[in-house]
């Protein structure tokens, strides 16, 4: 569905259409539409550097979801949900939330309109 991003389609429309803030259209910034609530999958600094491009968007971060146990560090004030995979992109025709399952087991949905996918980084070795 609309409002799935990747960290570059993210920046790359921030950088050319700008922002929420100021824009004209509710949350429209361009080719991509960059929403009103937002969800960062991956723990690594590319994360945190999502954050902050959605902030400076105007956008709320819901919550960064990460499967490693001790993701990077600088996720202030947005609630960190590590140990936690999304199961499902939910939504016909525009993103209205992700189904995630932690490491216990525990399903649960969070409500967003974009998800930016960034990815956990694990080296070979």
């Amino acid at each position: 569905p609309a409002g799935v991003l990747t960290t570059g389609e993210l920046q790359r429309t921030v950088e050319r259409f700008g922002g929420r803030k100021g824009r004209a259209g509710p949350g429209h910034v361009g080719p991509e539409y960059v929403g009103r609530r937002a969800v960062v999958v991956g723990g690594e600094p590319v994360a945190r550097s999502a954050v902050r491009t959605l902030r400076a968007a105007g956008v709320e971060v819901a919550a960064v979801v990460t499967e490693l146990p001790f993701p990077a560090t600088g996720f202030e004030a947005v609630p960190l949900l590590t140990g936690t995979v999304v199961t499902e992109l939910l939504g016909r025709g525009r993103l209205t939330g992700l189904a995630v399952r932690g490491r216990d087991g525990r399903a649960s949905v969070l409500r967003c309109d974009t998800v930016v996918l960034t990815g956990d980084w694990v080296p070979d070795h």
